[in-house]
Protein backbone atom coordinates (compact mmCIF):
# COMPACT_ATOMS: atom_id res chain seq x y z
CA UNK A 1 0.00 0.00 0.00
CA UNK A 2 1.35 3.50 -0.94
CA UNK A 3 1.97 6.24 1.56
CA UNK A 4 -0.26 8.29 -0.81
CA UNK A 5 -3.23 6.76 0.81
CA UNK A 6 -2.32 8.81 4.01
CA UNK A 7 -2.06 11.36 2.10
CA UNK A 8 -5.99 11.33 0.77
CA UNK A 9 -7.21 10.54 4.69
CA UNK A 10 -4.43 13.59 5.89
CA UNK A 11 -5.85 16.24 3.10
CA UNK A 12 -9.75 15.41 2.98
CA UNK A 13 -10.30 13.84 6.09
CA UNK A 14 -11.13 10.28 6.53
CA UNK A 15 -15.06 10.44 5.30
CA UNK A 16 -13.82 11.75 1.98
CA UNK A 17 -11.30 9.30 1.45
CA UNK A 18 -13.45 6.08 2.70
CA UNK A 19 -16.61 7.28 0.69
CA UNK A 20 -14.40 8.02 -2.50
CA UNK A 21 -13.29 4.01 -2.50
CA UNK A 22 -17.40 3.30 -3.48
CA UNK A 23 -17.50 2.55 -7.66
CA UNK A 24 -18.53 4.85 -9.66
CA UNK A 25 -17.98 8.19 -7.64
CA UNK A 26 -16.62 11.15 -8.99
CA UNK A 27 -13.76 12.33 -6.62
CA UNK A 28 -14.37 16.15 -6.76
CA UNK A 29 -17.86 16.43 -6.71
CA UNK A 30 -18.79 13.12 -4.85
CA UNK A 31 -21.82 12.49 -7.69
CA UNK A 32 -22.34 9.36 -9.02
CA UNK A 33 -20.42 8.60 -12.27
CA UNK A 34 -21.60 6.11 -15.12
CA UNK A 35 -19.83 3.27 -15.15
CA UNK A 36 -17.75 3.97 -18.92
CA UNK A 37 -16.56 7.46 -17.30
CA UNK A 38 -15.05 5.89 -14.12
CA UNK A 39 -11.04 6.95 -14.21
CA UNK A 40 -8.35 4.04 -12.44
CA UNK A 41 -7.70 6.37 -9.75
CA UNK A 42 -4.63 4.16 -9.01
CA UNK A 43 -3.60 5.22 -12.46
CA UNK A 44 -5.15 8.46 -12.72
CA UNK A 45 -3.29 9.52 -9.51
CA UNK A 46 -0.05 8.57 -10.19
CA UNK A 47 -0.04 9.04 -14.05
CA UNK A 48 -1.78 12.00 -15.82
CA UNK A 49 -2.81 11.45 -18.63
CA UNK A 50 -0.80 13.22 -21.75
CA UNK A 51 -2.04 16.25 -23.60
CA UNK A 52 -4.83 15.97 -26.17
CA UNK A 53 -3.22 17.97 -28.64
CA UNK A 54 0.32 15.76 -28.27
CA UNK A 55 -1.78 12.64 -28.55
CA UNK A 56 -3.41 13.75 -32.08
CA UNK A 57 -0.09 14.68 -33.37
CA UNK A 58 1.40 11.21 -32.27
CA UNK A 59 3.93 13.81 -29.85
CA UNK A 60 5.39 12.85 -26.65
CA UNK A 61 4.63 15.10 -23.89
CA UNK A 62 7.40 16.88 -23.17
CA UNK A 63 9.37 15.33 -19.87
CA UNK A 64 9.71 16.94 -16.76
CA UNK A 65 13.63 17.66 -16.68
CA UNK A 66 13.62 18.88 -20.03
CA UNK A 67 11.56 21.62 -19.15
CA UNK A 68 13.39 25.02 -18.26
CA UNK A 69 12.01 25.82 -14.07
CA UNK A 70 12.23 29.75 -13.32
CA UNK A 71 15.00 30.10 -10.76
CA UNK A 72 13.17 31.53 -7.78
CA UNK A 73 14.61 34.72 -6.27
CA UNK A 74 14.09 33.56 -2.58
CA UNK A 75 16.95 34.22 -0.40
CA UNK A 76 18.60 31.80 1.74
CA UNK A 77 16.82 30.97 4.81
CA UNK A 78 18.81 30.73 7.90
CA UNK A 79 18.08 27.73 10.29
CA UNK A 80 17.76 30.28 13.32
CA UNK A 81 14.64 32.15 10.84
CA UNK A 82 12.80 28.92 10.30
CA UNK A 83 9.04 29.45 10.97
CA UNK A 84 7.92 27.81 14.61
CA UNK A 85 5.09 26.15 12.43
CA UNK A 86 1.60 25.35 13.74
CA UNK A 87 -2.01 25.88 12.69
CA UNK A 88 -3.64 29.66 13.12
CA UNK A 89 -6.19 30.04 15.60
CA UNK A 90 -8.99 29.10 12.91
CA UNK A 91 -7.01 26.11 11.85
CA UNK A 92 -7.15 24.76 15.65
CA UNK A 93 -10.88 25.90 15.73
CA UNK A 94 -11.35 23.28 12.52
CA UNK A 95 -9.19 20.39 13.81
CA UNK A 96 -10.73 20.24 17.73
CA UNK A 97 -14.52 21.41 16.02
CA UNK A 98 -16.42 18.22 16.84
CA UNK A 99 -19.53 20.34 15.49
CA UNK A 100 -18.97 21.59 11.54
CA UNK A 101 -22.24 23.46 11.26
CA UNK A 102 -21.55 25.34 14.16
CA UNK A 103 -17.56 25.77 12.99
CA UNK A 104 -19.08 27.17 9.95
CA UNK A 105 -21.62 29.39 11.41
CA UNK A 106 -18.90 30.63 13.64
CA UNK A 107 -16.52 31.27 10.86
CA UNK A 108 -18.60 32.49 7.80
CA UNK A 109 -18.60 36.69 8.64
CA UNK A 110 -14.60 36.40 8.94
CA UNK A 111 -14.91 34.52 5.47
CA UNK A 112 -16.92 37.18 4.10
CA UNK A 113 -14.93 39.85 5.53
CA UNK A 114 -12.03 38.20 3.38
CA UNK A 115 -9.70 36.30 6.12
CA UNK A 116 -8.53 33.43 4.32
CA UNK A 117 -8.03 31.27 6.87
CA UNK A 118 -11.77 31.04 7.34
CA UNK A 119 -12.25 30.92 3.51
CA UNK A 120 -10.12 27.85 3.60
CA UNK A 121 -11.84 25.45 6.59
CA UNK A 122 -15.08 27.22 5.70
CA UNK A 123 -14.22 24.98 2.18
CA UNK A 124 -12.80 22.04 3.78
CA UNK A 125 -15.99 21.50 6.29
CA UNK A 126 -18.87 22.38 3.54
CA UNK A 127 -16.84 19.83 1.22
CA UNK A 128 -16.27 17.30 3.65
CA UNK A 129 -20.11 17.91 4.81
CA UNK A 130 -21.76 18.11 1.04
CA UNK A 131 -20.04 14.64 0.61
CA UNK A 132 -21.33 13.08 3.51
CA UNK A 133 -25.13 14.65 2.89
CA UNK A 134 -25.02 13.85 -0.70
CA UNK A 135 -23.75 10.11 -0.08
CA UNK A 136 -26.65 9.52 2.06
CA UNK A 137 -29.45 11.08 0.08
CA UNK A 138 -29.85 13.99 3.19
CA UNK A 139 -30.75 11.54 5.76
CA UNK A 140 -28.50 11.02 8.90
CA UNK A 141 -27.42 7.20 9.00
CA UNK A 142 -27.78 5.03 11.62
CA UNK A 143 -24.63 2.91 12.16
CA UNK A 144 -25.91 -0.28 10.29
CA UNK A 145 -26.73 2.14 7.25
CA UNK A 146 -23.26 3.71 7.70
CA UNK A 147 -21.60 0.51 7.67
CA UNK A 148 -23.40 -0.92 4.42
CA UNK A 149 -22.00 2.04 2.48
CA UNK A 150 -18.19 0.62 3.72
CA UNK A 151 -16.45 -1.00 1.52
CA UNK A 152 -16.10 -4.98 2.86
CA UNK A 153 -12.13 -4.69 2.80
CA UNK A 154 -12.28 -1.93 5.39
CA UNK A 155 -11.02 -3.18 9.01
CA UNK A 156 -13.36 -3.40 11.85
CA UNK A 157 -12.97 -0.34 13.89
CA UNK A 158 -13.34 1.84 10.63
CA UNK A 159 -16.93 2.00 10.93
CA UNK A 160 -16.71 4.12 14.35
CA UNK A 161 -14.06 6.21 13.34
CA UNK A 162 -16.28 6.95 10.21
CA UNK A 163 -19.41 7.65 12.43
CA UNK A 164 -17.58 10.05 14.74
CA UNK A 165 -16.42 11.82 10.85
CA UNK A 166 -20.46 11.79 9.99
CA UNK A 167 -21.32 13.05 13.41
CA UNK A 168 -19.56 16.40 12.42
CA UNK A 169 -21.53 16.79 9.69
CA UNK A 170 -25.33 16.34 11.08
CA UNK A 171 -25.94 19.97 11.31
CA UNK A 172 -25.77 19.96 7.31
CA UNK A 173 -28.09 16.64 6.74
CA UNK A 174 -30.56 19.71 8.34
CA UNK A 175 -29.41 22.53 7.04
CA UNK A 176 -27.88 21.78 3.52
CA UNK A 177 -23.93 23.05 2.84
CA UNK A 178 -24.87 25.18 -0.43
CA UNK A 179 -26.63 27.80 1.62
CA UNK A 180 -23.32 28.94 2.79
CA UNK A 181 -21.66 29.57 -0.22
CA UNK A 182 -20.03 27.05 -2.70
CA UNK A 183 -16.64 25.42 -0.69
CA UNK A 184 -15.12 25.95 -4.52
CA UNK A 185 -15.16 29.08 -4.31
CA UNK A 186 -13.92 29.60 -0.69
CA UNK A 187 -10.83 27.75 -1.70
CA UNK A 188 -10.07 29.63 -4.68
CA UNK A 189 -10.48 33.12 -2.64
CA UNK A 190 -8.33 31.55 -0.24
CA UNK A 191 -5.77 30.98 -2.74
CA UNK A 192 -5.96 34.27 -4.34
CA UNK A 193 -4.83 35.65 -1.36
CA UNK A 194 -2.26 33.21 -1.08
CA UNK A 195 -3.16 30.96 1.95
CA UNK A 196 -0.79 28.24 2.50
CA UNK A 197 -2.98 25.21 2.58
CA UNK A 198 -5.09 26.77 -0.60
CA UNK A 199 -2.45 27.21 -2.52
CA UNK A 200 -0.84 23.61 -1.78
CA UNK A 201 -4.28 22.19 -2.59
CA UNK A 202 -4.90 24.01 -6.09
CA UNK A 203 -0.97 22.83 -6.57
CA UNK A 204 -1.40 19.59 -6.67
CA UNK A 205 -3.85 19.38 -9.95
CA UNK A 206 -1.33 22.16 -11.21
CA UNK A 207 1.22 20.15 -11.38
CA UNK A 208 -0.52 17.66 -12.29
CA UNK A 209 -1.23 19.09 -15.55
CA UNK A 210 2.06 20.37 -15.24
CA UNK A 211 4.53 17.13 -15.17
CA UNK A 212 1.97 16.09 -18.58
CA UNK A 213 4.06 19.25 -20.22
CA UNK A 214 -0.12 21.40 -19.92
CA UNK A 215 -0.08 24.92 -19.42
CA UNK A 216 -1.89 24.36 -15.43
CA UNK A 217 -0.33 28.08 -14.30
CA UNK A 218 1.99 25.77 -11.52
CA UNK A 219 4.39 28.05 -10.20
CA UNK A 220 7.40 26.46 -8.28
CA UNK A 221 8.83 29.69 -6.73
CA UNK A 222 5.12 29.57 -5.59
CA UNK A 223 4.92 26.50 -3.78
CA UNK A 224 7.99 26.69 -2.61
CA UNK A 225 7.62 30.59 -0.97
CA UNK A 226 4.48 28.85 0.97
CA UNK A 227 6.42 25.68 2.20
CA UNK A 228 8.65 28.05 3.86
CA UNK A 229 5.81 28.86 6.01
CA UNK A 230 6.22 25.11 7.14
CA UNK A 231 2.40 25.46 7.87
CA UNK A 232 1.74 21.53 8.70
CA UNK A 233 -1.15 20.94 6.49
CA UNK A 234 0.76 22.91 3.30
CA UNK A 235 3.58 20.17 4.09
CA UNK A 236 0.99 17.36 4.20
CA UNK A 237 0.04 18.84 0.58
CA UNK A 238 3.39 18.56 -0.06
CA UNK A 239 3.79 14.79 0.16
CA UNK A 240 0.91 14.35 -2.46
CA UNK A 241 3.18 16.76 -4.86
CA UNK A 242 6.31 13.95 -4.44
CA UNK A 243 3.13 10.99 -4.39
CA UNK A 244 2.71 13.00 -8.33
CA UNK A 245 5.83 12.98 -9.09
CA UNK A 246 6.36 9.70 -8.04
CA UNK A 247 8.91 9.71 -5.81
CA UNK A 248 9.66 7.04 -3.33
CA UNK A 249 7.39 6.21 -0.15
CA UNK A 250 10.07 7.58 2.02
CA UNK A 251 10.07 11.11 0.13
CA UNK A 252 6.19 10.93 0.57
CA UNK A 253 6.65 9.86 4.30
CA UNK A 254 9.28 12.17 5.03
CA UNK A 255 6.95 15.31 3.77
CA UNK A 256 4.74 13.55 6.27
CA UNK A 257 6.97 13.61 9.05
CA UNK A 258 7.96 17.36 8.69
CA UNK A 259 4.25 17.87 8.85
CA UNK A 260 4.15 16.30 11.97
CA UNK A 261 7.08 18.39 13.48
CA UNK A 262 5.50 21.05 12.64
CA UNK A 263 2.63 20.38 14.39
CA UNK A 264 0.31 18.42 12.57
CA UNK A 265 -1.35 16.09 14.97
CA UNK A 266 0.32 13.01 14.67
CA UNK A 267 -0.99 11.20 17.74
CA UNK A 268 -2.24 7.50 18.21
CA UNK A 269 -5.60 9.72 18.30
CA UNK A 270 -5.59 11.64 15.34
CA UNK A 271 -8.10 10.76 12.86
CA UNK A 272 -5.80 9.58 9.71
CA UNK A 273 -3.33 7.73 11.87
CA UNK A 274 -6.20 5.90 14.06
CA UNK A 275 -8.02 4.88 10.19
CA UNK A 276 -4.16 3.44 8.72
CA UNK A 277 -3.71 1.93 12.42
CA UNK A 278 -7.13 0.13 12.18
CA UNK A 279 -6.55 -0.42 8.42
CA UNK A 280 -2.95 -2.04 8.70
CA UNK A 281 -3.35 -3.78 11.86
CA UNK A 282 -2.54 -1.84 15.41
CA UNK A 283 0.33 -3.44 17.33
CA UNK A 284 0.18 -3.56 21.02
CA UNK A 285 2.65 -0.50 21.33
CA UNK A 286 1.07 1.50 18.83
CA UNK A 287 2.04 5.08 19.62
CA UNK A 288 0.95 7.57 16.75
CA UNK A 289 2.61 8.48 13.14
CA UNK A 290 5.93 6.99 13.33
CA UNK A 291 4.41 3.68 14.08
CA UNK A 292 1.83 4.30 11.30
CA UNK A 293 4.09 4.84 9.03
CA UNK A 294 6.53 2.08 10.00
CA UNK A 295 3.70 -0.39 9.08
CA UNK A 296 4.07 0.21 5.43
CA UNK A 297 8.10 1.36 5.26
CA UNK A 298 10.50 -1.15 5.81
CA UNK A 299 13.12 -0.21 8.08
CA UNK A 300 15.33 0.82 6.13
CA UNK A 301 12.93 2.97 4.02
CA UNK A 302 12.19 4.70 7.54
CA UNK A 303 15.57 5.52 7.89
CA UNK A 304 15.93 6.81 4.47
CA UNK A 305 12.75 9.23 5.36
CA UNK A 306 14.24 9.99 8.59
CA UNK A 307 17.29 11.96 6.77
CA UNK A 308 15.42 13.16 3.80
CA UNK A 309 13.16 15.06 6.34
CA UNK A 310 16.41 16.67 7.35
CA UNK A 311 17.43 17.11 3.81
CA UNK A 312 14.34 18.88 2.85
CA UNK A 313 14.37 21.11 5.73
CA UNK A 314 17.79 22.48 4.01
CA UNK A 315 16.60 22.55 0.86
CA UNK A 316 13.27 24.60 1.83
CA UNK A 317 16.19 27.08 3.23
CA UNK A 318 17.52 27.33 0.27
CA UNK A 319 14.50 27.50 -1.63
CA UNK A 320 15.12 24.80 -4.39
CA UNK A 321 12.31 23.17 -5.34
CA UNK A 322 14.23 20.68 -7.56
CA UNK A 323 15.91 19.17 -4.53
CA UNK A 324 12.41 19.01 -2.77
CA UNK A 325 10.66 17.44 -6.16
CA UNK A 326 13.58 15.67 -7.90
Amino acid sequence: MRASWILIVLAIATLVFVLLQRPGVDSDTGRDLAPAQEPDRAVAEREPAPPREAAREGRQPEPREEREIAETELETQDESDRPQGGYDSRGREFYESEDYHAFVEDALQDAADGDPSAQYYLYRALSECELAVSQFDGEFPDEFELAAALPATMAPGVNELMMQQVERCRGFFEQEPAQYGSARGWLEEAAAQDYGPAVMHQGVRQYRHWMAGRDSGFEPDRIVDTLRDRNPESLSYASQLSAVNNSPQADESAWLMLACKYGQDCSGDADWVRALCLQQGCPPDFDGAEDALSMLLSPGEMDQARDRMQELEEALDRGDFESLFP
